[in-house]
């Protein structure tokens, strides 16, 4: 499981041994096990992508999901996240741009209504109770980071990710 102050991946192992490799899940057993109907949304490549980010996810490997602006990777995450083979007791954790937080919310309630939001952004925030995602700003990370890191995460998840990779910023170091 993740922390964000800890990775910048979705559910991320640090470590491991040999083992780990043995108990590795095969790309064809990733098998999308969802009630919602999401998935017979998606066009194959992005059928595709889901399974891989479920085969990552399984086998505890972090990842980047990559691809041209509107070929639909927003709705890939979401349709990962909808997976019941990843529902877990804790919550995960998306940290987009201000400028994208709402768009997230209303696609998320788009393709699976049934997904619970918390918006961690604004003058009141709070982390909600029994949440399946957590809709964060990195600016909100930045200021809250010691508040957001004592979290447990099922998966961190972050959308425009170029916000991180300058070593030398605050948001790398969250």
């Amino acid at each position: 499981h993740s922390r964000v102050g800890d990775v910048l991946y979705v559910n991320s192992r640090k470590g491991g041994d040999n083992k780990e490799l043995l108990e590795k899940i095969e790309f064809e057993k990733c098998n999308i096990a969802s009630d919602n109907k999401i998935f017979d949304k998606l066009r194959d490549y992005q059928k595709y992508g889901v399974k891989w980010l479920l085969y990552m996810y399984k086998n505890k490997m972090g990842c980047c999901l990559a691809d041209d602006m509107g070929l639909g990777k927003t709705v890939q995450i979401i349709s990962f996240l909808s997976d019941r083979s990843i529902r877990s007791d804790r919550c995960s954790i998306v940290i987009v741009p201000k400028t994208l937080i709402y768009n997230w919310k209303r696609e998320i309630l788009k393709f699976n209504p049934e997904l619970k939001i918390n918006i961690y952004h604004g003058k009141n925030r709070r982390i909600n109770d029994a949440v399946d995602i957590v809709l964060t700003t990195y600016g909100t990370l930045i200021h809250d980071v010691t508040i957001l890191s004592k979290e447990k995460y099922n998966c961190v998840i972050m959308d425009e990710c170029q916000y991180a990779k300058n070593d030398k910023s605050l948001t790398y170091s969250c």
